[in-house]
């Protein structure tokens, strides 16, 4: 795995990130009835501490991603705790309500999250890491 490919599995995630958020917000008009009220309904109560811890992380996650892009040093470990958190948080944040395809990309997302990991980790890549500014 080399710099190029590396970067460009990097702008695949973003890209993936930014279009699970596009179907979020796009695709919430073609829900059930049921699932829609369900899903106003969440919207109006205030959000529990632990969505805002999981945001936390989620954003420090994003602001990483772009870092591992430029190979800074700080970003790999602040990538792994990010997605580590948000991936196990998710477990006591309760009912999820999403579109197929909102949970379709969230899913390949996943997979490029730990594909992205593995490489930072686990193979050549990982010495780009030693080498740069930090």
């Amino acid at each position: 795995m080399n710099r190029a490919n590396f970067r460009i599995i990097c702008g695949i995630n973003l890209l993936l990130f930014v279009c699970a958020g596009y179907a979020a917000f796009t695709y919430e008009s073609r829900l059930p009835p049921e699932l829609a009220a369900y899903l106003e309904a969440q919207y109006q109560n205030d959000l529990p501490i632990i969505e805002w811890v999981l945001g936390v992380f989620a954003l420090f996650a994003l602001i990483a991603s772009v870092g591992i892009i430029f190979f800074a040093r700080w970003a790999r470990s602040v990538y792994l705790i990010g997605v580590v958190v948000t991936t196990a948080g998710t477990v006591f944040s309760g009912p999820l309500v999403q579109s197929s395809l909102e949970t379709g990309i969230y899913e390949v997302g996943m997979v490029t999250d730990g594909l992205l990991i593995a490489l930072m980790y686990f193979s050549e890549v990982k010495n780009e890491f030693a080498t740069t500014n930090s």
